[in-house]
C-alpha cells in the first residue's frame, strides 16, 4: 500500500449484524456468500481503522437512488435482486462508504 494514498470504497452492507438472526422473509433471498461478506459498519469499522488516518465509515444516502438505477436495468442478476429489494423495503441492507488516506 502506498503511504498517503486516498481511499474511498463503496459497498454493500447491512444495518446492523443479521447474520445469526436473519429474518424469515430474507431466508430465501439471501445466500450464505451474501450473509459472509454484508455486514454493519460497526462489523467492518476495526477492519480498517488501524490502517488509515483520519478515518470515515457511514452510510449512504443513495441507497435508494443507487438500487433503482441497477433494478431497472434487464441485466439478470439485477432482475432477481428486485424481489430481494422489495422485500428488505429499507429494513435490513444499505449501502456502505468508507473514505481516507492509508497510514
Amino acid at each position: 500500500m502506498k503511504k498517503d494514498a486516498i481511499v474511498a470504497i463503496a459497498f454493500p452492507g447491512m444495518k446492523y449484524e443479521l447474520y445469526q438472526n436473519i429474518p424469515e422473509e430474507m431466508k430465501t433471498l439471501w445466500d450464505d456468500e451474501a450473509l459472509e461478506m454484508w455486514h454493519s459498519i460497526e462489523w467492518w469499522k476495526p477492519k480498517f481503522e488501524p490502517y488509515l488516518k483520519d478515518f470515515q465509515i457511514g452510510e449512504m444516502e443513495c441507497f435508494d437512488q443507487a438500487w433503482q438505477d441497477w433494478l431497472s436495468c434487464d441485466n439478470p442478476y439485477a432482475v432477481e435482486d428486485r424481489v430481494m429489494i422489495a422485500t428488505d423495503n429499507g429494513h435490513y441492507m444499505n449501502l456502505i462508504k468508507l473514505s481516507d488516506m492509508i497510514k
